[in-house]
């Protein structure tokens, strides 16, 4: 069983975290609001609170040995936090409020507790979907989800033949598979910020239009994924916008 510190005088969090990791087999949380009297070396992660009335979350951060596994809970949404976040090199990052679930899950990718790759390939492009807004409402996500298995588990090139095999497995149009993850990416796109679009996308997208062609999408996704798969053991950054449950 791993050994986690959890970091946190906000009593409904601890509270919660309390109760869900109570009789968990994988994980033991030690909860405390300050580092008095403890060895930080007997815990394999280290989550804090970033709000703390006690504590300097940055500058324990800061001061913790690099061989320490570190993850940061942050209050809200903000790419100032998250670049100091890299810059203290934190493994983990969850933004309030997220989803207990997930970051169990999260967890268990991170100390490799038997997940297959499909498994975590499947988290991965979830949660990078949910991030930039793709919701499985629309039957272009399915298919997009379909096109990555595709590409990640029989190394099939990034090009338009994935429609004729997508095409031919639902007995559809070519035409008609394009365009419904054409509609799909666009919806997400016009939810999207320009600020949000250019950290996501770079200069590939439209912004005129607000248009992004499927194949540069879909390079630009397997470049993230396989970002997140190429990391040893831990996974940097968890954006998660669920209700704490």
């Amino acid at each position: 069983m791993n050994k986690i510190l959890l970091l946190s005088d906000d009593s409904e969090m601890i509270n919660i975290f309390k109760n869900y990791f109570i009789n968990n087999s994988f994980f033991h949380f030690d909860i405390r609001n300050n580092v008095q009297n403890i060895n930080l070396y007997d815990y394999q992660l280290i989550i804090i609170d970033y709000i703390l009335k006690e504590i300097d979350s940055f500058e324990l951060l800061n001061n913790l040995d690099k061989s320490i596994k570190k993850a940061v809970i942050l209050p809200f949404y903000s790419m100032d936090l998250i670049n100091i976040g890299g810059h203290l090199e934190i493994n983990l990052l969850f933004i309030k409020p997220f989803s207990l679930k997930s970051l169990e899950e999260q967890l268990k990718i991170a100390f490799n507790y038997n997940m297959s790759f499909n498994e975590i390939l499947d988290y991965q492009i979830s949660i990078l979907f949910k991030n930039i807004g793709l919701t499985n409402k629309y039957k272009g996500v399915k298919y997009l989800q379909e096109i990555l298995f595709l590409i990640f588990n029989e190394k099939h090139n990034i090009d338009s033949k994935l429609y004729r095999i997508l095409a031919n497995r639902h007995n559809k149009k070519i035409d008609c598979i394009e365009k419904n993850i054409q509609y799909a990416i666009n919806k997400s796109l016009n939810k999207m910020k320009y600020e949000d679009r250019l950290d996501t996308y770079g200069y590939v997208a439209d912004y005129d239009n607000g248009n992004i062609s499927n194949l540069d999408f879909i390079n630009i996704i397997v470049d993230k994924i396989k970002y997140e798969l190429n990391k040893k053991n831990w996974l940097s950054v968890l954006y998660c916008y669920l209700t704490m449950t």
